[in-house]
């Protein structure tokens, strides 16, 4: 597991950048959050939204602000028959559409820029933020 930089965001809530090249499970493991709602920032991989849904500990929420990638994603998941455990949105980029402490686990996979107040948020007690480094 190769970890590139830690920041503490807060006294509950770490942010890490990590190799983009990690699977699901490397990610998860890293993050050492072990269930509930995962937020993926860029649907650039439709099969790493679907891999962190990981069994069903996970309720996986990608988004994008391009329609076709997240018609891409929608359409991949359905093959797999995840949609609705794993799904995606398309997103206008400065709000997410969360309430205030919700999500477990926000995952940057791309170059879209999210503001790290967003980010803070919608983590909840214990949260953990990670960017991929293929995301910087």
């Amino acid at each position: 597991m190769k970890k590139t930089a830690l920041i503490v965001a807060g006294l509950l809530t770490t942010m890490s950048c990590i190799a983009a090249s990690q699977d699901a499970t490397e990610i998860l493991n890293a993050s050492g959050v072990q269930g509930g709602l995962v937020v993926v920032i860029g649907c650039n991989s439709p099969e790493l939204l679907a891999r962190l849904h990981a069994g069903g500990s996970y309720v996986v929420h990608g988004l994008d602000r391009d329609l076709e990638k997240v018609a891409a994603a929608r359409e991949y998941l359905l093959e797999k028959k995840l949609y609705g455990s794993v799904t995606v949105s398309q997103w206008e980029g400065t709000h997410l559409p969360f309430v205030d402490g919700v999500v477990n686990l926000v995952v940057i996979s791309s170059k879209l820029n999210v503001p790290r107040d967003e980010v803070l948020r919608v983590l909840a007690p214990n949260g953990v933020a990670v960017k991929l480094n293929s995301a910087t």
